[in-house]
């Protein structure tokens, strides 16, 4: 009998996740804000991966005789600029899709990087505790008391520029709330009875954190992601607006608005699109997380309702 109900609780251990999964689509589809979020998240990163099919001139190409044109714009050769172009006589609308490349690669790529590091760290900590557990807290506890922005300028210095460095360093600052959530889950769930009784039954620890611990893990992540992944498109636009981020003449919304910091007067719309497609993407990411957030969470839940 007893054998029996660890069975039985660990085959729910299993397919509660899926039907937790199930679950929040059916109730996110009614969430207005949620997909309106979802929907420019999506089309971001359409831009992302195919720019051609909707930019269509050169984004580097200079045309000095069309520097500062407004939005609207229609040359002696019938080209629209439908953004306007900027100091250089560039198409605005072409950098801005071309920039959503740089900054939706380097704000993916560090989430899934940092999400897997700080993953593993958080569930061996949890689940393992010891020596481990103390130390790798510590040094999240010492990463987030340092203004991550001077840390950034240092590693950049460190391993360069370009979007591989740059990957690799928003993915150092994404980790570690990662491993804090994963560790505080693993913390809660090791001592769940159908993990005492696999592990009574002999179930090596690798099985265990597979089968029980990270699907009962996903949930909570997902919420991290969707903050995160506004946080560090942030740092992005922030390090290339320093020019320790893309470097020119790759288009990146962060080193456009430094190149048009000296022109607002002048030509306010090479300021305003860069900075309206960053705050679109990030206010779409923090609200896919809040709704997350409330949906996953019982209090928030009942609160809402």
């Amino acid at each position: 009998m007893a054998a029996s109900g660890a069975e039985s609780e660990q085959a729910e251990s299993r397919g509660l996740p899926r039907l937790r999964v199930r679950r929040l689509g059916g109730r996110l589809a009614g969430n207005m804000a949620f997909l309106i979020s979802l929907t420019i998240v999506v089309l971001f990163t359409f831009f992302a991966i195919w720019p051609e099919s909707v930019a269509r001139y050169d984004p580097t190409q200079n045309k000095l005789s069309l520097r500062h044109k407004p939005p609207g714009h229609v040359d002696d050769e019938g080209n629209r600029y439908f953004l306007g172009t900027d100091h250089m006589g560039r198409d605005v609308w072409s950098r801005l899709v071309w920039g959503a490349r740089a900054s939706m690669t380097v704000g993916y790529m560090g989430l899934l990087l940092g999400g897997l590091v700080g993953l593993t760290i958080g569930l061996v900590a949890g689940y393992r505790g010891g020596w481990f557990d103390r130390i790798s807290m510590r040094v999240v506890d010492a990463y987030l008391s340092f203004p991550y922005i001077l840390l950034a300028i240092v590693w950049a210095a460190l391993i360069g520029t370009g979007i591989e460095g740059l990957i690799i360093i928003v993915a150092v600052r994404g980790w570690v709330e990662f491993a804090r959530v994963a560790r505080g889950q693993a913390l809660s769930l090791r001592e769940r009875e159908y993990v005492t009784a696999a592990r009574a039954l002999g179930t090596s620890d690798w099985q265990i954190a597979r089968r029980h611990i990270l699907p009962n893990t996903v949930a909570p992540l997902l919420v991290v992601a969707g903050y995160q992944l506004g946080r560090l498109i942030i740092l992005e636009g922030t390090l290339s607006f320093l020019t320790i981020g893309i470097r020119p003449p790759t288009p990146a919304w962060g080193s456009m608005l430094n190149d048009a910091r000296n022109y607002i007067s002048l030509a306010w719309w090479t300021v305003l699109f860069p900075g309206l497609a960053i705050s679109l993407i990030v206010m779409s990411a923090n609200f896919m997380g809040d709704s997350l957030r409330d949906y996953l969470d019982p209090s928030l839940r009942g609160r809402r309702n």
